[in-house]
């Protein structure tokens, strides 16, 4: 419509403009209340500001206008709108990018088919929780605000000694159902215990960080220092939940859905005659009876530009191909898990790690052209000790021309997990319920596609 046919779309419509969009979550909540004659007007802010409406306000107010964050068209996004027809963004884009988000956001506008309220009910709703969360955590990743800069602007200093981030990693330690959550950060030289306690003073409820070991650990941002504790309290890493649910600090957020299980038929089968399927890593030395050098080997007869090793902490991937097609770059990331048994099998415990690897590695997403410093920066440390190199297909020069590549064309990712542990004939409704949680936040955060490989 144009001209004298314009209408203004307002009220409870104008909330349709958040459909679509997944895992939102709401940061700020504005709300009318009709006092007689008179009109109050509360705001409401934070990441747990629909858990904090209380019953009385849900009943008594209308809401005049939200904000949140999500993710659409695999990429994040925030939107914003008011009962009085105003819609909004955070985002920073070019004319171009404007337009077609105006048409899409109008498409949603004018669709009857679209029940706000419902929208609204479907988002995620962290709720201040005052003791940890009574099912199974299977993976912990660093706090958001570590990938919003280069990953050389972080580094952890143990007694004085630095390990820059991209040598670094976070894992959980002895996972279970009850007691304090416990992880630690690794590096090829050190290891530091980090135990989160979630508990109740009074009517608060809270959370504390307490590091392990006897060393003095500061984490170095830039040119600012903190206490590794007073860092996490601060900025929480996230950790994942075998139900899909997430945790940061005590902010415990539950999924709105529940998924199929993930579909065995799925799951590829690979012969992994030869391969001592305990063990994962080739090594320096590239063990032929590994599961990465399998691998490896494999995709060595496929149309990858680069086949890149990148096995050992701070990775992106054990195994990372790159192909380089008409329409842009292709990146697969393949992920390895070692099997706890000989044979294979059913067993939940070999798919925690390699489940929250794979959904860990999404960052890269947001970060592609980094993506490729960082495998240069790998490579370059690698031949500074005199070590085999980590390129098994192609050359520096490749991946320097990638990279460049990648400033102007699209770069596409998909995710594998290599575990031959996993028995596709014998798999579990709790292994094939996981592998859904890991599908799904994939494919409803970045549309990352996702395969299993496995034995028979």
């Amino acid at each position: 419509m144009t001209g004298n046919d314009a209408e203004l779309i307002r009220g409870a419509h104008v909330f349709r403009c958040f459909y679509g969009i997944n895992r939102l979550k709401l940061q700020n909540v504005g709300l009318l209340e009709r006092l007689g004659r008179l009109i109050r007007f509360t705001m409401s802010a934070g990441s747990d500001v629909e858990a904090r409406l209380t019953d009385a306000q849900r009943r008594n107010t209308t809401r005049s206008n939200i904000f949140g964050v999500g993710y659409e068209h695999g990429s994040k996004t925030s939107i914003g709108c008011s009962y009085k027809g105003r819609i909004w963004s955070r985002r920073i884009t070019n004319v171009e990018a404007l337009t077609r988000w105006c048409s899409s956001v109008g498409e949603k506008l004018l669709n009857d088919g679209i029940d706000s309220e419902e929208v609204i009910r479907g988002t995620l709703v962290p709720e201040m929780i005052d003791r940890r969360p009574d099912t199974m955590p299977f993976a912990i990743d660093w706090p958001d605000v570590m990938y919003k800069k280069p990953e050389t602007t972080y580094t952890f200093l143990v007694d004085g000694a630095e390990t820059p981030l991209y040598l670094t990693d976070i894992e959980l330690t002895e996972p279970a159902t009850a007691g304090d959550i416990r992880f630690e950060i690794s590096s090829d030289d050190t290891r530091i215990p980090v135990t989160l306690s979630i508990f109740k003073e009074g009517e608060t409820k809270d959370c504390k960080f307490s590091v392990g070991g006897g060393s003095e650990v500061r984490v170095k941002d830039g040119a600012r220092e903190h206490s590794l504790k007073d860092f996490f309290y601060r900025e929480t890493p996230v950790i994942w939940f075998v139900d899909g649910s997430s945790l940061e600090g005590n902010s415990y957020t539950k999924l709105r859905k529940d998924y199929d299980p993930y579909s065995p038929e799925k799951i590829q089968v690979w012969d992994w005659a030869g391969v001592d399927i305990q063990k994962e890593s080739q090594g320096s030395e590239k063990q032929a009876d590994s599961i990465q050098y399998r691998v490896i080997q494999q995709l060595k007869n496929r149309d990858y530009v680069v086949v890149f090793d990148d096995d050992g902490k701070g990775e992106v991937a054990d195994v990372v191909g790159i192909r380089v097609e008409e329409d842009g770059i292709t990146v697969e990331l393949y992920h390895c898990k070692w099997s706890r048994e000989p044979t294979p099998g059913a067993r939940i415990a070999d798919l925690y790690e390699v489940c929250g690897q794979a959904q860990k590695c999404i960052r890269w997403k947001e970060k592609r052209t980094e993506l490729f410093t960082h495998l240069l920066r790998r490579e370059a440390l690698r031949l500074e000790k005199n070590e085999a190199t980590r390129l098994e297909v192609g050359a520096q020069e490749n991946l320097l021309t990638i990279k460049e590549m990648s400033r102007f064309l699209p770069v596409n990712f998909n995710i594998y997990i290599v575990q031959p542990g996993l028995s596709k004939a014998r798999a579990s409704e709790s292994q094939l319920e996981l592998l859904s949680v890991t599908e799904n936040y994939l494919m409803e955060t970045y549309m990352l596609p996702f395969q299993i490989i496995a034995s028979a």
